[in-house]
């Protein structure tokens, strides 16, 4: 780092933070799981108490010096890339639980926490957090609220957001503002809650999120069903909802996924004879017979698309081996990859066969392009592999690509993202999705919340 136009801001930094604050491992917070995509940092902080942010803010405010904050860096779309350098600031310190309050049914947690642990801690006292993304074991909330990440539960339980109670933090005018709280019911003036959760931390910076909890479901049952064609496969969640079933999680993994796990000799059992279609049904309920009776009726009601199999998957550690597999898709194809690009769009689930099959007519000899993903909602992961395709061909074929993936999503009358958010990789798009006065309005938004737009600059717009 050139420190010299940088000397008057560190030194007021390094009064107001101890040097374990400080990181200088550039290469590490220049990137997150965005592919083909770095952006250096000039400075690193890592705070311990969250009350010092406002000091950070005073500070970068006062040199014109951009702040992009940082979860756990597994986004896909660039969302935590500090694309005009300046300073990072990473959550990962704040990682505590304030509150675990069983009577209220809620938990109050820093940005910096894992996801999983907040799922592990409200199970000790027999409540749930239903959101469940795929990196749950090492994404951290705040990535999640500021995402409004979603995952397979999505389908019963709803997204990130459906939880959030109450946000506190700071504006980046140094002020602290504090929405909502363990209330259920809060309707005084704008909901400034919502509009916070999925604006992929360029509105203000959060430092406490109150997270409403259910009663834990006693039972579950993993239902993994294999199919011939990806239309019936696809078919299936309508068929059964029409019954009246309501699965937790309904998925669906392509069959070059498998095939392509195959090659790779993964350690997942069960996948060695697999070679359809997947269709992941998980029911849960509050016993073991209503459980069952689901499991059994839905495995009726699929017949009449003659399966080529279907598996009751019983014991915790067989229905972890199988939500592993699917947690593990992504990171699988990329080591089968040269290269690869992820996207998520999401379109009505009526429109799944019709979409997915264009996605398959994307391939080329040298480039798949494949889904799978979240049937329950409609959101497609769709991966773009370089199987040997050279790297100037690679970059025409990611572009022509992006742009007819996306366009095939608002034709389909969907959405250019799901849970990923439109971050950096995406935004050249939004004028394809929304109106100039749409857009104005946003911008307008952003302004008001920063004005001097030292926020996470070079987000969802310019």
């Amino acid at each position: 780092m050139n420190e010299q136009p940088y000397s008057p801001l560190l030194n007021e930094l390094r009064e107001a933070f101890s040097p374990d604050e400080f990181s200088f491992d550039f290469e590490k917070y220049s990137k997150d799981e965005t592919q083909e995509e770095t952006h250096k940092p000039s400075l690193i902080v890592i705070p311990k108490d969250s009350k010092k942010i406002k000091t950070l803010i005073r500070i970068a405010t006062k040199y014109n010096v951009v702040i992009t904050p940082r979860g756990a860096g597994t986004g896909t779309t660039g969302g935590a890339l500090p694309t005009h350098g300046g300073i990072c600031l990473s959550f990962e310190n704040l990682s505590k639980i304030i509150d675990l309050d069983p009577m209220n049914r809620t938990i109050v947690v820093e940005p910096g926490v894992i996801t999983k642990t907040i799922q592990t801690e409200s199970e000790k006292i027999n409540l749930f957090y239903p959101p469940d993304p795929a990196s749950l074991a090492i994404c951290s909330i705040g990535g999640n609220v500021a995402e409004n990440a979603g995952g397979p539960r999505a389908i019963k339980y709803g997204v990130t957001g459906d939880y959030v109670l109450g946000l506190k933090g700071y504006y980046m005018n140094g002020e602290s503002f504090s929405y909502g709280g363990k209330v259920v019911k809060d309707v005084s003036g704008y909901d400034l809650k919502k509009l916070l959760v999925g604006s992929e931390g360029t509105l203000a910076i959060i430092t406490e999120i109150t997270l409403r909890l259910i009663p834990k479901p006693i039972e579950n049952q993993l239902l993994v069903i294999e199919f011939k064609t990806l239309k019936t496969a696809l078919k299936s969640l309508a068929l059964i909802s029409k019954h009246g079933l309501r699965p937790c999680s309904a998925e669906f993994i392509d069959k070059q996924c498998i095939a392509i796990a195959k090659t790779l000799k993964t350690p997942f059992i069960g996948i060695k004879n697999i070679t359809g279609y997947l269709i992941y049904f998980d029911f849960d309920g509050d016993s073991k017979k209503n459980v069952s009776t689901q499991a059994i009726q839905c495995i009726d009601l699929i017949q009449q698309y003659n399966p080529l199999s279907s598996q009751l998957i019983n014991t915790p550690l067989e229905q972890e081996n199988w939500w592993s597999f699917r947690r593990s898709m992504s990171t699988l194809l990329k080591t089968y990859a040269k290269s690869k690009v992820s996207h998520d769009i999401v379109v009505p689930i009526s429109n799944l066969p019709s979409t997915m099959d264009a996605i398959q007519n994307l391939s080329t000899k040298k480039i798949t392009v494949l889904g799978y993903g979240h049937l329950g909602d409609g959101n497609i992961h769709v991966n773009v592999l370089n199987i040997n395709a050279n790297e100037s061909d690679w970059k025409i074929a990611i572009t022509n690509i992006s742009e007819k993936l996306f366009r095939l999503a608002l034709d389909q009358a969907g959405s250019l993202t799901g849970e990923h958010g439109i971050g950096l990789t995406k935004k050249r798009f939004l004028s394809w999705q929304f109106s100039e006065t749409d857009i104005s309005i946003m911008k307008q938004i952003k302004r008001a919340f920063d004005p001097k737009g030292l926020l996470n600059p070079g987000k969802i717009f310019d």
